[in-house]
């Protein structure tokens, strides 16, 4: 028997136990995603909604409402990719947490909306050659709305708008070896709407989408700097429970703010924003140990 088994170095035993950390960090990541999966599947009300669509075209709700085991299929590998980049930047506090899960479950139910759709009013889905799909009139829904088509929302938290494709660009673009600026035209197609743009990226790359979330959340990189806006531990550091509530509202500055330019509340955005403070509060439970029923099927 060789001598390193029987009487084993400081480095061979360092690593021994440092291979057993790590293998034990990610049976608590996968447990913990397995958890908030729960969430997602029973408690969470953005889940039950039908803004959006499954992949046999079931409005999301009535798909969700009889396949819970679904939505742990979609849900899990995406919650777990953020988990990761929580960890990846350092991000432990279980408010923190919570709010990335509710915010990623409001804009895009944790990455389905990016394969398999659009909002209510653009029901009609075309497939694109690599599987995913794109809304019959999103083309020009974001050519009106945002002046480009190029920098559409993608990602987790719906990545928008050229400054913050900049942005991403030069905190991710050499890691991953991607370009969120560019445009391809493989097909030499004159219709930009069947154009690869950075966008594409964003969608189909699920860790680089999940970095982007939780580093531009950790940031403040959503939105331009404004008095309602601030890096994310300054509404969510050691939340309790007396304030989580509360807290959890105020966060939603961080991606859409219910504030107005002119200081005002903008009614529809507060409502968003307090269903989000009130799944997240879900998470937040069940990440401080309190229990979650009826996620057998998970």
């Amino acid at each position: 028997m060789s001598s390193l088994l029987t009487n084993p170095s400081g480095a061979l035993l360092g690593a021994i136990v440092a291979g057993f950390q790590a293998y034990l960090s990610e049976v608590q990541l996968l447990q913990k995603a397995k958890l908030l999966t729960g969430v997602a599947a029973f408690k969470d009300t953005k889940y039950f909604s039908n803004e959006a669509y499954s992949p046999d075209g079931t409005p999301l709700g009535n798909f969700v409402a009889t396949n819970a085991e679904s939505v742990a299929k979609y849900a899990l590998p995406n919650i777990e990719r953020l988990l990761v980049s929580a960890r990846k930047f350092d991000v432990t506090d279980n408010a923190q947490i919570a709010y990335i899960m509710a915010t990623a479950s409001h804009e895009t139910w944790f990455g389905i909306q990016d394969f398999y759709g659009s909002i209510k009013d653009h029901p009609a889905l075309y497939e694109k050659g690599n599987g995913t799909f794109r809304s019959k009139d999103e083309y020009n829904y974001f050519q009106e709305a945002y002046g480009t088509y190029q920098f559409r929302g993608r990602g987790y938290v719906q990545l928008t708008g050229m400054e913050q494709y900049q942005t991403m660009q030069n905190k991710f673009g050499n890691q991953y070896g991607v370009n969120l600026l560019s445009v391809t035209n493989k097909n030499g197609s004159d219709n930009p709407w069947k154009w690869t743009y950075g966008a594409d990226v964003v969608a189909t790359n699920r860790n680089l989408a999940a970095d982007i979330t939780v580093y531009g959340m950790q940031k403040d990189l959503f939105r331009a700097p404004n008095p309602s806006s601030m890096p994310f531990n300054g509404y969510l550091n050691n939340t309790n429970d007396s304030n989580a509530k509360d807290n959890f509202t105020q966060a939603r500055k961080i991606v859409n703010s219910y504030i107005d330019e002119n200081g005002g509340i903008i009614n529809k955005e507060l409502d968003i924003a307090k269903n989000i403070a009130s799944n997240a509060i879900n998470y937040y439970d069940a990440l401080n140990g309190k229990l979650i029923q009826n996620t057998s099927k998970v």
